[in-house]
This record gives C-alpha cells, structure tokens and sequence, in this order.
C-alpha cells in the first residue's frame, strides 16, 4: 500500500515537469453561451460545499513538498463539486463523472470546446479583496477554468520566479497550466464565482 501511494506521489512530480515542458502556461478556448453562464450563475447556492475532496485529492496525488496548501490559504475559498465521485472507484479526479442533471447541457458546451471528457466540474469562490495564494495542483488531469460572475487574475510563477499573468474576464473558456506554482486574484468588486474542471489537453 505505501510503496503504491509512493510511486503515484513520484509519477506525479515527472509529470509535472513535463507538462510544464510541453504545455503553454495559458490558451484561451473562446467564450461559452449565455445560456450555460445562466445555469450555473442559478444554480450555485443548490451545490452544497465540498472543500474537503480537494483536500483528500491534493493528499493522495501530491508529495508533501509539493501540497503546500494550509487552511490559511483557503479560508476565503470554497469549492462547490457540480461532478461527484463514482462509488467504488479510485479517488482521482478522473472519476468524478456523476453529473447533476441541470449542467448537462454545460458539460457538452465545455467538452465541445475542449474536445475532451470532462472530469471534476465544480465551482470556486474567492471573497472580494482576497487571493487563492500560490500553489500546484495534482498533475493526473489539465485544467480549465471560466468566470462566471466577477472577473480574476491568474499569476503564474515560471522560470526564475518570473511571474506571467493573464486576466479572465466572465464568459471565457482558459487552459490553465498548474503544474507551475500559480495564484488567483480576485479583481472585482464583489465575490469570485468561476466554473473549474479537469479535461485532457490536446494541443492539435
């Protein structure tokens, strides 16, 4: 069992590294419709929290020089799963594939866009004036992200400790490369409310 939960933490920080290597830091996919910003604009407050699966999800892929989120850092922060855990299989963000019904028709719109799967759908918030502070996710599946109310700016720390930074403005479908250190600034007047999720990039 450890040397299992070892060799996952190992492939975890190879993979890393090269998705930092293959991968652009950003890639803007286009706007999704109006109708998806609705649904899920409507239906945040009937998803209950769910912070404590990406706890368990950093903890079980990531070494613990690599999962250097604490409690401080996300006390403004919550997490809200729109796709939950497949009972009876591998904790991973790969099987998070039970969807709610009411974000079918967003979940075919994304996946469209990114002509992928899509794993994890879930919301975030950030509390105004306030920042999700640096750090890496678990590298098993790439990243998208869309705001839907508010608007962010997505730090990320490369070579060098040089910082690229790329504003998200409501509507706009991004890849975001996590595998480098990055934060989230909330820079709207109110709450941050975004749409993240796991997909498996295809630069073609």
């Amino acid at each position: 069992m450890d040397d299992n939960f070892n060799k996952i933490k190992y492939l975890g920080k190879r993979d890393i590294i090269r998705k930092r290597l293959k991968y652009p830091y950003f890639k803007y996919f286009g706007n999704i419709s109006e109708s998806a910003i609705l649904t899920l604009s409507n239906n945040f407050h009937n998803t209950p929290p769910t912070l404590d699966s990406a706890v368990k999800l950093r903890k079980a892929q990531l070494s613990d020089d690599l999962n250097q989120v604490t409690g401080e850092d996300v006390i403004n922060y919550s997490q809200h799963d729109i796709q939950t855990h497949l009972d009876g299989t591998e904790y991973i963000e790969h099987n998070f594939t039970v969807l709610r019904e009411e974000f079918q028709h967003v979940y075919e719109e994304v996946a469209y866009m990114l002509q992928s799967p899509l794993y994890r759908m879930r919301y975030a918030t950030i509390k105004n004036n306030d920042e999700l502070r640096y750090h890496i996710d678990q590298p098993g599946k790439d990243r998208f992200t869309v705001v839907v109310q508010g608007e962010q700016i997505m730090h990320m720390k490369t070579e060098d400790d040089v910082v690229v930074k790329q504003l998200m403005n409501p509507g706009e479908l991004w890849y975001l490369n996590s595998n480098w250190e990055h934060k989230v600034e909330n820079t709207g007047p109110g709450q941050r409310l975004a749409l993240l999720g796991c997909f498996d990039y295809n630069q073609k």
